[in-house]
């Protein structure tokens, strides 16, 4: 699931009214609502700008392998990839 700034800052907000941090104000919340869109949205853009994967991959079996030079079957390596 890709991370969403505005859907993070209107759970935000929902959270906040749920445990009685801030009130319901009957108009949708608008203002407080896009304070904290404006923070999930930087929260968002911060990770995804710089966050780190790294990972180890293990491979049990390989099938299909043409025949010919090189290793095939069990082995690891490592892997890298994005955050969205």
């Amino acid at each position: 699931m890709a991370m969403v700034g505005n859907t993070l800052g209107s759970e935000i907000v929902t959270a906040l009214i749920a445990t009685d941090y801030a009130q319901d104000d009957g108009t949708g919340n608008t203002e407080m609502t896009a304070i904290w869109q404006a923070v999930g949205s930087a929260i968002v853009a911060h990770i995804t700008t710089n966050a780190v994967i790294a990972t180890t991959v293990a491979v049990a079996s390989v099938t299909l392998v043409t025949v010919g030079t090189g290793v095939s079957g069990p082995g690891a390596g490592t892997g890298t990839g994005t955050i969205s």
